[in-house]
């Protein structure tokens, strides 16, 4: 089951001249820049409520930005207990 994250905050005046994925990575550091990326292609993030995909987008401080994404959950691997034989030991 996927997990929904909405995200929503205003651009600082001394992230101006940053690229957008740069600055939101800054503002959002729970994810990861390349996520954040993929979410602009994705076209997930709205900048002064316009859908922005292109991550190289300067920012000029002031913005207000919204991110509306999902993010999938990662398979779980279980240990198990299975049986080995121990052909050679030192």
């Amino acid at each position: 089951m996927a997990q929904r994250v909405q995200l929503t905050a205003t651009v600082s005046e001394n992230q101006l001249g940053q690229r957008l994925d740069q600055a939101l990575a800054e503002m959002f550091p729970d994810y990861s820049r390349s996520r954040i990326k993929e979410w602009i292609l994705d076209q997930r993030v709205l900048v002064n409520g316009k859908v922005c995909d292109k991550p190289k987008e300067k920012v000029l401080g002031g913005e207000q930005v919204a991110i509306n994404a999902e993010i999938e959950e990662e398979a779980r691997f279980e240990p198990q207990d299975i049986p080995l034989d121990i052909v050679y030991e030192r």
